[in-house]
């Protein structure tokens, strides 16, 4: 029944993102034949094309009102959105690539659910970060009450359409989703060999991933997995790593079209959306522009929608927390009331603590060896230069390459490079590096030409290359997942938050948790400290403020 339902979940995105292209084509008429092309080469991206149009018209609309006032318009909406697509009535052809993107991908990744729950954070933040949209208009200085409110992702707006009575499951769909985009994605790549980087690119990825099962304490390799509910690190790095290959492909082969441009200036507003780190796109994506010569003037005509949307995300951001990009220092405005004087610069520096971030003035070995004596860094990290070598090597023996070494090649090399001492510098933790190690798997593939041995030719077929990606999607579940969905094929799984008590703040206007301060689950009368904040408003707007020496 879970599968079912997910199923279900994932076609109503899907059609609301090929209904609004097709609304698209009625509004933009002269463009229609683009559009058209659009609908037919890039089926793969309908899904997210709406959590993107979903997550920016909730995020906007909660400028002047709640999510739960708004939700029975963004029902119309979808509807309408759906609705469209009987103008549009083309046949889906029975194709191996069809049924392997729409349906054995799917049907695979959604017995993940089973056996999921919520991650710490969850509880901590995520959801009560939910609440607050749901509940209230944008809210001045919320980053007030806890830093981590400050961030407040577009999945946070996405997911807070998605609280369905008191199952939380839908919120892992979210999650689901990404990773059907990131697998279907492959397989487009490797089955309909668009391009060379794309195709070989593609086929590294899919080994990397089986790569993932082998290895120090049983493997992990810095390959995709499943997060629990609340965390989206693992999306935004899909999201990240394929804008990023898309416009290398583009600069690779000299390309350039209208519809493959908006797909990627839209992929890299959402990735910014998503977390801060996606700000990184900007250096690619100038160079793309520059690459193809678009002046300022046809760039801005080109782009002035997703502009706009820019203006009032730095805008959200502002009213949230002060600055202009949260939490980047310079860009706070400590004019504003709601500005805590010392509380970016104090957050700065309990994340890079809590990360084990390096200074680059220490020893950088020294550093290393306290780095890999947290968590999984130490199985993650040699298990990743493991694979990278082997798949090096296989490069090297098997496929035949450009001695030449374009400037494409030299840029990527310099922009790698920059985000691993980003990465390291910032929050040097695995999960928060897994487009890096994807990227520089890509990487080793942008030379290739064709394989070296004629044999290859007949072995690496469509029908191995659909094994391998059916393969690699199988085991991203875990086995536990599939045991459940085993013994209990008809129930629809149940995420339910367990139930809290709370004590009255003495010294503020909120209450805390009785048992675990930090675990606040979802209350907006909670916040998950003892420190005092004050609540006061701005016309219908709610303002949080408060005093630095408050915090402990």
């Amino acid at each position: 029944m879970t599968i079912l339902i997910f199923l279900v979940f994932y076609y109503f995105l899907y059609f609301c993102g090929r209904g609004s292209l097709i609304l698209l084509k009625f509004i933009k008429n002269k463009n229609s034949q683009e559009i058209d092309t659009f609908i037919e080469e890039q089926k793969t991206f309908f899904p997210i094309l709406t959590f993107f149009i979903l997550g920016n018209v909730v995020f906007i609309s909660n400028f002047f009102i709640s999510i739960k006032v708004f939700f029975p318009f963004l029902i119309t909406f979808c509807i309408f959105l759906i609705f469209f697509n009987f103008f549009d009535t083309k046949r889906v052809s029975l194709s191996l690539n069809n049924l392997i993107n729409q349906l054995i991908i799917p049907i695979l990744l959604s017995v993940s659910t089973y056996g999921i729950n919520f991650h710490g954070d969850a509880a901590a933040y995520h959801l009560n970060a939910q609440l607050w949209l749901r509940e209230e208009p944008i809210v001045f200085g919320i980053s007030n009450i806890t830093w981590t409110y400050g961030y407040q992702s577009i999945f946070e707006y996405i997911s807070s359409v998605f609280w369905i009575q008191d199952n939380f499951v839908f919120l892992h769909f979210i999650n689901v989703i990404f990773m059907v985009l990131f697998f279907s994605f492959i397989s487009d790549n490797v089955l309909n060999k668009k391009s060379n980087f794309l195709f070989y690119s593609s086929i590294l990825i899919v080994s990397f991933g089986i790569l993932d099962n082998f290895g120090i304490d049983g493997g992990k390799n810095g390959f995709v997995v499943f997060q629990s509910i609340g965390k989206f690190d693992i999306s935004f790095a899909i999201i990240f790593t394929i804008t990023n290959i898309l416009i290398f492909d583009n600069l690779k082969n000299n390309k350039f079209k209208n519809n493959e441009f908006f797909l990627i200036v839209t992929l890299s507003l959402f990735a910014f959306q998503l977390k801060v780190f996606g700000i990184y796109l900007i250096i690619p994506l100038i160079y793309y522009f520059y690459f193809y010569s678009l002046n300022i003037k046809k760039l801005i005509a080109k782009i002035y929608p997703f502009v706009f949307i820019l203006i009032f995300w730095l805008l959200k951001y502002l009213i949230n927390t002060s600055c202009l990009i949260y939490p980047v220092i310079f860009t706070c405005i400590s004019s504003l009331d709601w500005h805590t004087n010392g509380w970016v610069q104090h957050l700065v520096n309990d994340v890079r603590i809590f990360h084990n971030s390096y200074n680059f003035r220490y020893n950088f070995f020294r550093w290393f060896e306290e780095w890999r004596s947290f968590g999984e860094n130490n199985t993650t990290i040699f298990n990743f230069i493991g694979s990278f070598f082997l798949i090096y090597l296989s490069t090297i023996f098997f496929t035949r390459k450009e001695k030449k070494l374009s400037k494409i090649n030299f840029f990527l090399f310099l922009y790698l490079s920059f985000l691993i001492l980003i990465w390291l510098y910032s929050s040097p933790e695995i999960r928060f590096g897994i487009s890096i190690f994807l990227l520089l798997i890509s990487a080793l593939s942008l030379n290739i030409k064709q394989f070296r041995f004629e044999f290859l030719n007949n072995i690496v077929n469509k029908k191995t290359l659909a094994f391998l990606i059916i393969s690699s999607c199988f085991l991203v579940v875990r086995l536990d997942s599939y045991k459940n969905v085993v013994s209990k094929p008809f129930i629809f799984y149940e995420i339910n938050i367990p139930s809290i008590e709370y004590v009255e703040n003495t010294s503020s206007w909120n209450v805390v948790p009785k048992d675990n301060i930090y675990e606040c689950w979802i209350n907006i009368d909670c916040v998950p400290a003892s420190w005092t904040t004050y609540r006061s408003r701005i016309g219908n707007n709610l303002k949080i403020t408060s005093n630095f020496d408050s915090y402990p």
